[in-house]
C-alpha cells in the first residue's frame, strides 16, 4: 500500500512545485517514480453491443492500473503550457491545487463556494469590526 501513497505524494509535490513555479522544489526522485508508474498497464476500454447501441464496457481497473492512469495524467498536465495555470488556493488552511481556467487567470481560491466565500466573510467581518 505504501507504493500507492508514494506515487500520490510524488504527484502532489510535483503539482505544488509547478503551481508555485519553483523548479528548485521539483525533485528528480518524484519524476522518476511518476515515470516508472506511467509505464505500467493501464485500463483498456472495450466496446460491447448494448440494448441501445455500442457502450463502453471497461473492466474494473486494478489499483495498479488506476495509478498508471494517474501518473500518465500528471505527465500530460505537467508537461503542457496549461501547467502555468496551476495555482494553490489562497484560503487559510487549504492546500488544494487547481487549474485556473478563468479568462484572466486570476482565480485565488479552489472554490468560490468554499474558500472564496470564507475569505469574503472574514474580510467583511474585519471591515465591520473596526468600526
Amino acid at each position: 500500500m505504501s507504493h500507492y501513497v508514494d506515487v500520490r505524494e510524488a504527484v502532489y509535490r510535483l503539482v505544488t512545485a509547478t503551481a508555485k513555479q519553483s523548479k528548485a522544489e521539483q525533485r528528480g526522485e518524484d519524476v522518476r517514480l511518476v515515470n516508472a508508474w506511467a509505464r505500467g498497464p493501464a485500463p483498456v476500454p472495450q466496446l460491447r453491443i448494448g440494448e441501445h447501441g455500442l457502450v463502453s464496457d471497461t473492466a474494473k481497473p486494478t489499483p495498479r492500473q488506476v495509478l498508471t492512469a494517474v501518473a500518465r495524467d500528471a505527465i500530460d498536465l505537467l508537461s503542457t503550457p496549461e501547467s502555468a495555470r496551476l495555482h494553490q488556493c489562497d484560503g487559510n488552511h487549504c492546500g488544494t491545487v487547481f487549474l485556473d481556467t478563468s479568462r484572466g487567470g486570476r482565480r485565488r481560491w479552489c472554490s468560490s463556494d468554499r474558500c472564496g466565500n470564507r475569505a469574503r466573510v472574514a474580510a467583511h467581518r474585519d471591515r465591520h469590526s473596526e468600526v
